[in-house]
Formats: C-alpha cells, structure tokens, sequence
C-alpha cells in the first residue's frame, strides 16, 4: 500500500548486523570497477577498494561476484520479497541487475551531488535498497520524491497549469536528469524524502519516481541493490 501510494515502502532489514559482517568479509578480497576521466576521455579501471584512488566517487562489485555470495543469494530468492514485489508489479517479477557499490566523497566538487531522474528500465520497477553502512545527512542518503511515480499524481500536477505550461511540463518531465533546483521549484520540498539510518536500513522503491543519489560529504556508503 505504501508503495503503491508513494512510490517508497521501508520495509525489515533484509540483513542483520553479524549478515552485513559477513558480507564485507566476503567482499574484501574482491575487485571493484571504477572509472576515471581525463580530457583524453573515459576509461574503466579494476582495484581492492582500499587501493581505489582518492579522486574516484564511485567503485562497484561485479554481480557475478555478488551472486556467488550465501547470504546475496538467499536474499535473491527470498519467497517473501518475490511474492511483495510481485504482488506489487502485478506479474512475476525478473531480477535485472543486483549492486553493490562504494560512494566516496568527491573532492574535485565537494558540493556536487548526482541529479535527480526517473528510471526508464521497463514499464514497471522496483528496487531494493540496503545499507550496508550507517548513512546520516553527510555520508550519502538516498533521496526520493513521494508520489512521483504515479502518472495520476502528475496528471493532477499538470492540470493546474494552462495548455501552454503543461506542454512545457511534460516536456521537462521527458529529460531524464534534472537539477535540484528546477524539481523542488516544481514539487516543493514537502514530499522530498531523505532516507537515512543505521547499516541494515532497507527499503522498496519505484523508481519511476524522481530520485538521486546524494553524495557524501564525508566518509563513505556501502549500499545493496536489486533492481
């Protein structure tokens, strides 16, 4: 019902502590993905995370490696969160992709956060998200605007514009990244959720909605993901 109506359900920690322990036990000894860019353009790099240089703001594990993890795994088929979620989606649902990635603070652009977007992986979506670190306002929440996932919500939204503004409105709607400020302008700050909490945290999420990732400030996140 949550979800349905807001586009964000929490719902019990997927891991407990000593599961989370373990899980970056298992992790510590495998490879991270992380690119760099320079003027001559983009290129993808491979390091234990403890040795990923200091400019680089995001570093992932490969899924291949995750799978092959006990505790990933039984959450993969876990019947009650396949049953949720599909109940949710109204069809059995397919895993797409499964995450895990480290966010460091920029340093080139301390202030710089991602921007909010919508995703456009299928018809209907729903993620999984875990923390697997404490995240507090400055290690990197997640951010997510309530009821953006509803195309009656911004139906509702639209019809209070005239024929002209509408028109502009579903046409930023279409831009896939959009600046904090332009969103909030638009749908005020009253429906921002900030998600933040101790390591175990989890929640649902239909990212039709507008979403982003907030960047730390300081320290690091560890995050889990199935899409």
């Amino acid at each position: 019902s949550a979800l349905r109506g807001t586009g964000f359900a929490p719902i019990e920690d997927v891991f407990s502590g000593p599961e989370i322990d373990e899980i970056r036990k298992f992790l510590a000894d495998k490879p991270v993905t992380y690119d760099i860019t320079t003027e001559a353009g983009t290129s993808q790099h491979e390091a234990l995370v403890g040795e990923v240089p200091e400019n680089v703001s995001l570093a992932r594990y490969s899924a291949s490696d995750l799978c092959q993890c006990p505790l990933i795994y039984n959450v993969i088929h876990n019947e009650n969160l396949i049953n949720l979620v599909g109940t949710y989606l109204g069809a059995p649902p397919s895993i797409a992709t499964i995450a895990t990635w480290w966010s460091f603070p920029d340093r080139t652009q301390p202030e710089k956060d991602q921007p909010f977007h919508h995703d456009r992986d299928d018809f209907s979506i729903a993620k999984l998200f875990v923390y697997l670190t404490d995240v507090t306002p400055v290690t990197g929440p997640h951010a997510y605007l309530l009821r953006t996932h509803a195309t009656g919500f911004l139906r509702e939204g639209a019809a209070q514009f005239t024929p002209k503004q509408a028109d502009t409105f579903w046409a930023w709607m279409e831009k896939f990244m959009k600046p904090e400020d332009e969103v909030l302008g638009i749908f005020g700050t009253q429906r921002l959720k900030i998600a933040t909490g101790p390591r175990g945290t989890s929640f649902l999420e239909d990212t039709r909605g507008l979403h982003r990732a907030v960047y730390p400030r300081e320290g690091f996140r560890l995050a889990f993901e199935i899409t």
